[in-house]
């Protein structure tokens, strides 16, 4: 285990919703975080290699963890001029059973994978230009869940249980003068979708959400000042159980894109601005800055909470090995011993139900064609260690 000496930053204090401070002050009162020169002694983290299926010279994408020792995973099936495809497989225990193929669709995307139970798993997939493809898997068959909101491009989706679903994403409408940022929630019957206030001539997206309760829902994404993507902001949008409210946060510029939280005043979100990789916490009533400066780190990939303390998997430059875990002490971030020798990111980081830690990511490998090399890491429950 490595420290890494940190300074956290002022708080910019001030009601809900409003802006009242500016990054410039918060960099002047020593938000960033840099890597300590020597590691602290530790003992290893024992990190436990999962084996996964595998099609071809592919492996795991991803990999949900859910009750008891199931899991749901996800191959890559194929890439070629016809775009990408998926195979979903369910794991009991060490024996991974394929499930029937969701779709067919050429140049598809899956942008989300979630779920409860082996009997209660949601994929979205993104398909080039035609409505999102969402489909629920009972346990015995897939179920078609897609909503009909013309245009509904869907990023992220958190189940708490088999009638209750959100999902963010966007709105994207040909010709429209504005591309709105949308929520969806299921209720076991139906889908509502709710489009956000939006300015002509703008565009906003959401591209993670979290649930603390049905009176306390987060959502992550940036807001742009026009059509393509350019001049964009963080943008942090909070249901109350009413309505959708925006809270406003420091960073003038960039985005946020990863959310997790414990409580309405226990926040933490992270994302990407001029400066690098940046992380947020909020306490109910204004945010703190506690980043991660590591040499190589690009943005952090992923955050969820793992025996009580938060957990964080960094991602590195375009095709550098440097990828990272490490976890806040309160003060501090310290860096763990990684789930495999080195590797780039690490697409999920993961809380299973039962306590135990889950690592999905990748390391790039230098062939003649750069490839990337999967991997699943767990790391048992404290109590089972």
């Amino acid at each position: 285990m490595t420290k890494i000496a940190s300074r956290r930053s002022a708080r910019n204090g001030g009601p809900l919703g409003k802006a009242t401070a500016s990054l410039a002050a918060l960099v002047a009162a020593g938000a960033a975080v840099a890597l300590a020169a020597g590691p602290a002694s530790a003992a290893a983290t024992p990190w436990e290699k999962v084996n996964t299926p595998k099609e071809g010279d592919r492996t795991l994408r991803d990999y949900v963890p859910l009750q008891g020792d199931t899991g749901v995973g996800m191959t890559e099936a194929g890439r070629s001029g016809e775009g990408e495809k998926y195979h979903y497989w369910l794991r009991d225990g060490k024996n991974w059973k394929q499930l029937p193929t969701v779709s067919d669709h050429a140049w598809s995307r899956a942008n989300a994978l979630t779920g409860t139970s082996a009997n209660d798993v949601w994929v979205m997939e993104e398909i080039y230009q035609k409505p999102v493809l969402v489909n629920h898997w009972n346990g015995s068959a897939w179920e078609n869940r897609s909503p009909a909101e013309q245009g509904l491009q869907l990023r992220d989706a958190k189940p708490v249980k088999a009638n209750d679903l959100w999902a963010v994403g966007q709105v994207r409408v040909a010709g429209a003068q504005a591309n709105p940022a949308a929520v969806g929630h299921w209720d076991g019957k139906d889908w509502k979708v709710t489009k956000l206030p939006q300015a002509a001539g703008g565009s906003s997206s959401l591209s993670a959400v979290h649930v603390n309760s049905a009176a306390d829902v987060w959502a992550v994404g940036n807001t742009c000042k026009d059509l393509d993507g350019k001049d964009c902001r963080p943008y942090v949008v909070k249901w109350d159980g009413a309505s959708w409210q925006e809270v406003s946060t420091p960073v003038a510029s960039g985005t946020i894109d990863k959310v997790v939280g414990r409580a309405a005043n226990d926040l933490w979100v992270s994302g990407k601005d001029t400066a690098g990789a940046f992380a947020l916490h909020w306490d109910g009533k204004s945010w703190t800055r506690a980043d991660v400066k590591v040499p190589g780190i690009e943005k952090v990939g992923s955050l969820t909470y793992h025996n009580g303390q938060l957990h964080a998997g960094l991602n590195s430059a375009y095709y550098a090995n440097k990828g990272a875990v490490v976890r806040w002490n309160g003060n501090d971030w310290e860096k763990l011993d990684n789930p495999v020798e080195s590797f780039s990111n690490i697409n999920r980081l993961t809380t299973a139900p039962d306590g135990s830690l889950w690592s999905v990511g990748a390391t790039y490998v230098p062939f003649w064609e750069p490839t990337y090399q999967y991997f699943v890491g767990k790391l048992a429950a404290p109590a089972a260690r």
